[in-house]
């Protein structure tokens, strides 16, 4: 990252640290954390920092030993760990909607991106049309809650 003048919420890690002592025609603001963000800022820049690892690996195994190790580190319990290595849970259904999709050979409907980054809830930048993610997440619901 190479700092410019600018406005910045940025953690001070070790590379910028290095950039700030380096700046020579600059000066540099530096706020507490607030407390009651610091949370929310935290996990923010350690989600990044984990992706970037868990994108340059290959191995999903490896990766899932990563986040375990990780999470062991700060969890008192061995729920929150990860134990199918290979799957995710996508539905749960009755016994008898699982009975009429096999008569009928149909599947319950999935939005084409998935929950975590519809644009829907996410605002995440997608080429599918909203309109066509809206019909297909509503055509998912078993049961509709107003």
């Amino acid at each position: 990252m190479k700092l410019t003048q600018g406005i910045y919420e940025n953690i001070i890690n070790n590379e910028i640290l290095s950039e700030i002592n380096e700046l020579t025609d600059s000066s540099v603001k530096k706020l507490p954390l607030d407390k009651a963000e610091s949370s929310t800022i935290l996990t923010s820049y350690l989600s990044k920092a984990l992706e970037q690892k868990l994108e340059e690996n290959d191995s999903l195994s490896e990766n899932i030993a990563l986040v375990n190790k990780l999470i062991q580190s700060f969890s008192d319990t061995n729920e929150d760990l990860i134990s199918d290595n290979k799957n995710f849970l996508a539905e749960v259904i009755s016994n008898q909607k699982k009975i009429e999709q096999q008569i009928t050979h149909t599947e319950t409907i999935r939005p084409e991106t998935g929950f975590l980054y519809s644009s829907l809830f996410t605002g995440h930048g997608s080429k599918i049309p909203l309109y066509s993610e809206i019909k297909k997440i509503l055509n998912s619901q078993m049961r509709y809650t107003l």
